[in-house]
């Protein structure tokens, strides 16, 4: 599955929301491009164009490395939710049917405890100081094989079980809570537990 193909399964796109405002992702690596520039001015108008160009390089340089954060985005889906920022940064999708509705809430940003697993854990998605939406949902992994289609809409919550080389059937991999970074653009938790309720009381799977 290619990064722009999405299951069918998921439905119509309802909305997108974006942890980072757009003039933030544009304004915050012109900071230190700025820092990093302005000194150049003093080589004179016949050097015009170093200051510019320590500029351009500098603004893609951290832009590129701020890129997960500034270009993260969850896009709602009429039976799912999907996860992505900037290639090659994974997509996820948690389908709506494993959703816990009762585990929707907003919450702070989740500092991580210092370690580089816990950092770097897939079910967070976070921009440090935004506020994020908690549920429990698709175990991580599973969001990811199916965003890159190595697992189908209605194989997704299940892995194999390989004991050697002989399959012993499927089972379940247990949900966890994710935490994503979003802003809230008015009672959000109660839309999307509304369209969880509806997934799974249609049995969408």
């Amino acid at each position: 599955m290619s990064r722009r193909t999405l299951p069918t399964e998921l439905g119509p796109r309802l909305a997108t929301r974006h942890p980072v405002p757009r003039w933030v992702q544009i304004g915050l690596p012109l900071l230190p491009a700025l820092v990093v520039s302005l000194p150049a001015l003093a080589l004179g108008p016949q050097w015009w164009w170093v200051p510019l160009l320590m500029l351009a390089a500098t603004w893609l340089l951290v832009a590129g490395i701020l890129s997960e954060l500034l270009l993260l985005r969850h896009h709602v889906h009429e039976h799912g939710l999907v996860s992505e920022s900037a290639w090659p940064y994974p997509r996820r999708i948690i389908p709506f049917y494993s959703v816990d509705p009762a585990s929707l809430r907003m919450a702070g940003y989740h500092r991580s405890n210092g370690t580089w697993k816990d950092s770097r854990n897939p079910r967070f998605r976070e921009v440090p100081g935004v506020p994020t939406l908690r549920m429990v949902g698709l175990h991580p992994t599973r969001a990811t094989a199916l965003a890159r289609g190595r697992a189908t809409w209605n194989s997704a919550p299940y892995v194999d079980r390989i004991l050697g080389t002989t399959r012993h059937g499927q089972h379940e991999v247990e949900p966890e809570e994710w935490v994503l970074a979003w802003r809230d653009e008015g009672d959000d938790v109660a839309w999307l537990r509304g369209l969880v309720e509806e997934s799974r009381s249609t049995g969408y799977m």
